[in-house]
């Protein structure tokens, strides 16, 4: 290469280290780019202080989401894999919400929605009946 060329001469062996970086690059999770990551609000208990309503439940095949209440946080019986009680933690607890339609849906994966927590999609299971409501009930476990 000489002194006075502004550009360095396209080459294939330069082709290809770029090319080979661009494809590195392009395989790299968009949060390597400094790309906002959308908090994981629905995995922290402490999410859940002070919210009732305001959530709601797409069902398979209608457009529009159904209105759940949080009727309940409660405490993960048991212990982790070293013996530490699950109670009290974070990142272990059992969500409680209340429908007051019905029937029931079968127990499944369910998007829900709420405008403080975003979108997700939780397992829930059908947890009978109270004061003429339907409840759902899904485990948040990230202790193990």
């Amino acid at each position: 290469m000489s002194a006075s060329a502004p550009h360095p001469r396209l080459t294939r062996r330069r082709f290809v280290t770029a090319a080979g970086a661009a494809a590195a690059l392009a395989a790299l999770p968009a949060p390597a780019f400094g790309a906002r990551r959308r908090p994981r609000r629905w995995r922290n208990r402490l999410s859940y202080e002070g919210l009732r309503g305001g959530f709601g439940i797409r069902v398979p095949g209608e457009l529009a989401h159904r209105p759940l209440t949080l009727d309940a946080v409660a405490d993960v019986a048991g212990t982790t894999r070293r013996g530490k009680p699950l109670a009290g933690r974070a990142d272990a607890f059992v969500l409680t919400f209340a429908a007051a339609w019905g029937p029931a849906l079968e127990q499944g994966t369910y998007e829900l929605r709420h405008r403080a927590l975003g979108p997700t999609r939780l397992f829930l299971v059908p947890g009978g009946t109270r004061r003429g409501r339907q409840l759902y009930v899904a485990v948040i476990n990230h202790a193990v």
